[in-house]
């Protein structure tokens, strides 16, 4: 099994540039069955969620934008998100905080709840069924680059490629221990008279 699992990193490797995609895939399918569990368990390492727009092209040409979508119903209002508190609005009387002090979120206190507080304009409600073209749909990528790191790391663990073992190296002392070992004194070995004598002969 370590050969056919190295050919097909090899065959990656070829075919960088040609069809790396299916290659990458073919090295989840190589993996024992535990191994390909974690990879598939470790996917947001190598996937993300991108908003995609589809639109409607009855005569080759695609209809309405993201900022102004075809309408069903023209007569309706597209569907917006709450946006924004307005906090210019002469109905709010303070701003209470039911966040943390790290995370603080700030809700309008109002002098006459029965009036909804004014907002600013909010996004596009894409889940509105007046809506005809473009359509938002959430969509999973997969980025085959991270996930083939992800996959040579199962393989790792997996004893099909790297092949490591532990070693114990007495590494020496630790600064710790150095601090605490005692130092020995220096001395300063005294001249005798003799020789003194003879270091002022030598400079005269």
């Amino acid at each position: 099994m370590a050969q056919i699992v190295f050919r097909q990193i090899d065959r990656v490797n070829l075919t960088a540039s040609l069809n790396y995609d299916s290659g990458v895939l073919q090295k989840l399918n190589n993996l024992p069955m535990s191994s390909a569990l974690w990879v598939e368990a470790q996917n947001d390492r190598y996937t993300e969620e991108k908003e995609t727009f589809y639109y409607e092209a009855p005569c080759g040409t695609p209809i309405g934008t993201i900022t102004d979508p075809c309408l069903k119903d023209p007569t309706k209002p597209v569907l917006r998100l709450l946006g924004e508190v307005d906090w210019s609005d002469p109905n709010i009387k303070a701003k209470k905080n039911i966040g943390d002090d790290e995370e603080p979120y700030w809700v309008p206190v109002l002098y006459d709840d029965s009036i909804p507080v004014k907002r600013f304009l909010g996004p596009i409600d894409w889940e509105d069924p007046n809506i005809l073209s473009p359509k938002m749909v959430v969509e999973t990528y997969v980025d085959y680059s991270r996930m083939d790191r992800v996959l040579m790391e199962a393989n790792e663990y997996a004893g099909l490629t790297w092949q490591t073992e532990l070693k114990l190296i007495d590494g020496g002392d630790t600064l710790e221990q150095v601090k605490k070992r005692k130092k020995t004194p220096f001395r300063i070995p005294r001249i005798k008279e003799e020789d003194e004598d003879a270091e002022e002969a030598k400079d005269n």
